[in-house]
Order: C-alpha cells, then structure tokens, then sequence
C-alpha cells in the first residue's frame, strides 16, 4: 500500500494550514527526525516571521506582487490566472538567470519543469509582512479574482477618484514601489533604496518587536552563522536576547541528540567508517557544551516563550528534551553508549514514525544517506542573513 496523507478540508484556514505543513517536507534543511520541528519552528517565527527555509533573496517579496499586479491590470480572469501567473513566474526565471545577479534565482535548474513557483513560496510571507491584503491562500485568491474585478468596477462608479484603498475585497496588494522600467522583460533581484524603505516598513509595522525588524531598520548585516553570534546581540531588548538563548541552548543540546541517531543508524546499517565519523562528531560535541550554563536552564521559560498559533509543542516532545537534557546533565562523555539515551532516542524515533522508523525497517534504513539531520537549528538565519545583506546592499 502507498502510503498518503488525507485531512477533512473544513476551511481556507485549515487548508492553509495543512499547505503549509505539506511544504515542510520539501524544504530543504527542515528534516525532523527526532520530532523537534514544533521548537525549531515556533522560535524561528517568533524571531524572524513571514520568512521560510525555502526563500532565497528578498526582493521576491516585490516580484510577486508585481507579477500578480501585472496580471490584474489585464483583468486575466479567475479561470486563467494561476496558469498566466506560471506562465510568467516561469519567464521570469530567464530574465533573472541573465540579469548578471543570479545568486538565488528560484528554479535556475528546473526552468519550465519547476514544481513550486516563488509565488507559493513567499505567500505566507507576503501576507504576515501586510503586503498581500487579500484575506485567504493563494488558490483562493486566483478564484475570487472576478470578484475582486467586479468590486472595482462598482467602486469606480461610485467615485471619480477611483480610490481602491479601503474597498476591502478590492483591494489585494499594498500600493507597492513602482516596478522596474521594462518589467517583466527587465529584472534583477538587486532591492532599491526605495525597496528596502518599504520592506523595512512592512516588517516594523507587522512585527515591532522581532529580532527581524530589530536588524532590518539597522541594516545590520553580519558574516556570523547563528543569530546569537551577532555583535548586537548585546543591544537587543532583553525578551529578545531571552528567546535567542533559549534558541541557542536549544540548538546546541538537541545536536547531541541527532549525532547519537546517526550512530545508531551507522551502526544498524553497518558503516564503520560513518559510525567512527559521527562518533567523532559526538565527542566534539560533547568537549564544546556547557554543562553548568545548561545545569541552571529553566526548560518552562523555554516553553513559555515559544508558544505560537501555528505550532504545537507536545508533551511527548516536552518530556523526550526533559529526558535527553537530565543525561546530558549526568553523563556527557560516555552519551554515544549510554543504554538510556539509546533506548531514549529508539523509542522517540518508532513513536515518530511508527513501522517507517529506519531503527526498526530495514527498507527505511536503506534509504538513509549517511547523514540524517546532522544540522544545527540556525532558526532560519542562513535565509534572513541574505535578505540583510540584500537590505544593505540597496541603491
């Protein structure tokens, strides 16, 4: 039997929703092996919102909307709508591979045989940063596009200003910089000054008080790995220099705890040479953490502040850290054969994926790369570092 995923469809939020969770097994560096992705997740949205592992360069965030307005200043109709906006997401993509900064063109490879266009993949963030106005997903948007058509029409009627600001429905983009002169056959994904004044404004004005926003009005690009590495750290409000340790605890606690499955996987499939590497690996690890820094750690402010909406941290995943820290704590350097931290991190694994667990089948196993994980939780950075360099870089 192949095995699917299916959910009762009540709403648009919903829908939303499940879109979303779906795309996370595509993303690149978002693999979840040991369940911690409600943590990862929720502190990465917290920080940095409307952003995602998926996203490459900043100024996406005003190619879509100029795509789409593009599209409806040619009232393309409901019907025909997402097939155009392909159509030119595609273009798109040989306009920008052959504008001299192809860094982070989306589908440089794929071309016309790209599966999920840079629309779908910034949506989310267009909406949390206020400058897709239209209330719903993205499919919906493409299906109320008549709607939207027929409201600015009866609103034209009623006024000779023809201003589409507050009609509601009417109203899909923020009113947005002016386009590149010869857009869409001319475009590179270099932000303006102009750009990076409204980017920045959206940010601010959506989520005040991120560390995104704290670093965006300040242009504060850095050539650092992790976000609490910057050399502002020190300048942030205390709630966010708060949150980035819990981050940064988190992230270096929880790598232990991937390095040992990989042993345990190195071992089940028989690979000295990658059970000596990970070994090795888990050894370093063990020589850098901080046992006395982790030893006064309060875990429930750690649960406090990363409650979101959108995620849900559950008691399995709250007491599988509780467990792995309290060993962490008693013993470090003998983790990589401690019975308990084996069976600990089996057990999470089978719980996870039930008969898929590649402890337990050997198929699975098999499909192993050789590397499962084996990353540090950044929390996201590695795509906000670029959209600050992009912010810095704007003439």
């Amino acid at each position: 039997m192949i095995p699917s995923l299916t959910w009762i469809d009540h709403d648009e939020r919903e829908r939303d929703r499940m879109r979303r969770i779906l795309a996370l097994f595509r993303e690149r560096d978002t693999r979840d092996e040991l369940g911690l992705g409600a943590v990862r997740d929720s502190i990465a949205d917290h920080l940095f919102p409307g952003t995602s592992t998926i996203q490459t360069r900043l100024r996406y965030m005003l190619i879509i909307p100029w795509v789409y307005r593009w599209l409806e200043d040619r009232h393309v109709p409901s019907r025909e709508i997402a097939t155009r906006a392909r159509e030119l997401e595609v273009r798109l993509i040989d306009v920008l591979a052959a504008s001299g900064n192809p860094e982070g063109v989306i589908g440089i490879e794929a071309r016309e045989g790209l599966k999920r266009l840079p629309s779908s993949t910034y949506w989310s963030g267009l909406k949390a940063w206020g400058i897709c106005l239209f209330n719903g997903s993205q499919d919906a948007y493409h299906q109320a596009l008549g709607a939207v058509y027929r409201a600015r029409s009866a609103a034209r009627r009623k006024t000779a200003e023809g201003d589409l600001l507050d009609l509601g429905l009417s109203a899909t983009w923020r009113n947005l910089p002016t386009p590149p002169n010869g857009f869409p056959e001319s475009l590179d994904l270099r932000v303006t000054l102009e750009e990076a004044d409204f980017l920045i404004d959206r940010i601010v004005s959506s989520f005040p008080d991120s560390l995104l926003a704290f670093l965006a009005i300040r242009r504060a690009f850095e050539e650092v790995d992790y976000p609490w590495q910057h050399p502002l750290v020190p300048r942030l409000p205390q709630s966010l220099r708060d949150l980035l340790l819990h981050g940064q605890r988190f992230s270096n606690l929880m790598f232990g705890a991937v390095v040992l499955y990989n042993i345990m996987l190195a071992e089940a499939a028989e690979r000295d040479d990658l059970v000596a590497d990970h070994r090795s690996t888990l050894e370093r690890w063990a020589g850098e953490i901080d046992r006395a820094e982790l030893a006064v750690w309060p875990l429930t402010s750690l649960w406090n502040m990363t409650q979101h909406p959108q995620h849900k941290i559950t008691p399995r995943t709250v007491r599988f850290v509780s467990d792995w820290l309290r060993l962490v704590l008693a013993d470090t350097a003998n983790l990589a054969d401690n019975k308990e931290a084996r069976t600990l991190v089996r057990v999470r694994e089978l719980a996870l994926k039930g008969p898929r667990a590649r402890l337990a089948n050997p198929v699975a196993l098999s499909q192993w790369s050789g590397s499962a994980g084996l990353i540090r939780l950044d929390f996201r950075w590695r795509i906000v570092r670029g959209y600050l360099r992009d912010l810095r870089n704007a003439a």
